[in-house]
């Protein structure tokens, strides 16, 4: 797979857009990873020996483009230290509809090898290991939750571990950006085993989602199994909807431990806790200050401040501004400037009749599907009513038949001389 890049490509930056001519910029050294929406490789930057990054080759239907380049902008925008930093994206020429999205590279595996690794030497995670693990994690859903982006897809293999023992939360493939903090996303993505019982139910869902997926992870940490199974995806489905999990496998841990798996692990999801919930908890909150100081902390779960910028800082009482208190007048406001954009005016587009949009047959796809569902678990139930009226029936008509024998055999015995 080694080759170079020698294509012209359009650079999208969350603040300044260009096109530039990209001359053998990236080297791919290898393929990491392959799915259904394309292929993961590792590369090197030219100029910069030994220093590694990934590049997803996205295939996106023309029709997405846009929409797949302006989610992409966001995430690329994130800046947090436990997220796997988005460098640069760019779509490749127009004729080969593929998104490449440059991602800083995860020297030390991901989680799921971690559980692998300790499985097979018939270990257990510590418990101030799984805490590291869940709290640095919970730093970085804080920090898009906070953006109003949900992950959707939380799983081992998308926790990634540094050399430097940092947790990195990565591969936003399907993360989806939410209009306002009470939105609720209505498609069907994520992982089976760490599915929540409301996509099962092909209810829309929202943040709390990712707190069920988040609890199966810690649940899996804990035991080394899955908190749900089945023999078929379909039978999965049911046991997350309907099934309990084994609660016994987290006797060995603390209680506050195991309350916490159980209240992310809650079918409904008013029931479960939000992120900042979690992170406000006291088991929680005691291991955070491994990871911040007391500012940080202040800025990340105080909310007085958004991530560490000082911009926005909740205004002072009048006490505290009035003549006599301040000693030195207040510095003047900071002034946020933001870019003009002036786009050329385009003439109407008239057209006989108004074609319905990606977005609208997506709906009515998921609404159909869904209505498919519905009617599946109906016919379920009947079937289900039916055979429980037949075991009834042949139930009344044994213990009829039982009575009819006991009558005989009371009546023969009675003839007996």
């Amino acid at each position: 797979y080694s080759s170079y890049a020698s294509e012209v490509f359009t650079i999208t930056h969350p603040i300044v857009e260009a096109t530039l001519v990209i001359m053998d910029k990236y080297k791919k050294l290898e393929r990491i990873g392959k799915g259904s929406f394309g292929s993961a490789y590792l590369a090197e930057k030219r100029g910069e020996p030994g220093k590694q990054y990934v590049i997803k080759e996205i295939q996106i239907d023309p029709r997405d483009q846009k929409a797949a380049v302006r989610e992409a902008r966001l995430l690329a925008a994130l800046d947090h230290p436990n997220i796997i930093s988005c460098k640069e994206h760019f779509m490749l020429a127009p004729g080969q509809k593929v998104l490449c999205i440059v991602t800083e590279y995860a020297d030390g595996g991901d989680l799921r090898k971690l559980l692998k690794t300790y499985h097979e030497t018939g270990r257990r995670l510590s418990e101030d290991l799984v805490l590291d693990l869940l709290v640095q994690t919970c730093l970085a859903l804080k920090h898009i939750h906070d953006r109003k982006i949900l992950h959707r897809d939380v799983k081992p293999e998308n926790i990634f571990l540094m050399q430097s023992n940092v947790v990195k939360l990565g591969d936003f493939g399907v993360a989806k950006v939410l209009s306002n903090t009470l939105a609720c996303a209505d498609t069907q993505t994520g992982t089976p085993y760490y599915t929540s019982p409301e996509i099962c139910h092909g209810l829309r869902y929202n943040h709390k989602t990712d707190v069920w997926s988040l609890g199966c992870v810690l649940y899996e940490m804990i035991t080394q199994t899955h908190a749900f199974d089945g023999r078929n995806q379909k039978q999965l489905f049911q046991n997350i909807a309907y099934g309990a999990f084994d609660t016994t496998r987290l006797d060995h841990c603390t209680m506050r431990l195991k309350q916490l798996v159980i209240a992310m692990l809650a079918k409904t999801p008013r029931d479960r806790p939000s992120i900042n919930g979690i992170l406000k908890t006291p088991l929680v909150r005691d291991r955070i200050q491994t990871f911040l100081s007391a500012q940080e902390m202040q800025d990340e779960l105080g909310h007085t401040v958004l991530h560490g910028q000082h911009l926005f800082r909740k205004p002072p009482s009048k006490a505290a501004t009035s003549p006599r208190a301040m000693k030195h007048p207040p510095p003047p406001p900071i002034a946020i400037v933001r870019p003009i954009v002036v786009r050329e005016r385009q003439p109407p587009v008239v057209r006989g009749y108004a074609a319905p949009t990606a977005a609208m047959k997506q709906r009515g796809d998921a609404m159909a599907a869904k209505k498919e569902r519905v009617q599946a678990l109906v016919a379920k139930q009947r079937e289900l009513a039916v055979i429980r009226l037949v075991q009834e029936k042949k139930a009344r008509l044994a213990r009829k038949q039982a009575e009819v024998d006991r009558r005989k055999e009371v009546r023969l015995f009675s003839n007996v001389p």
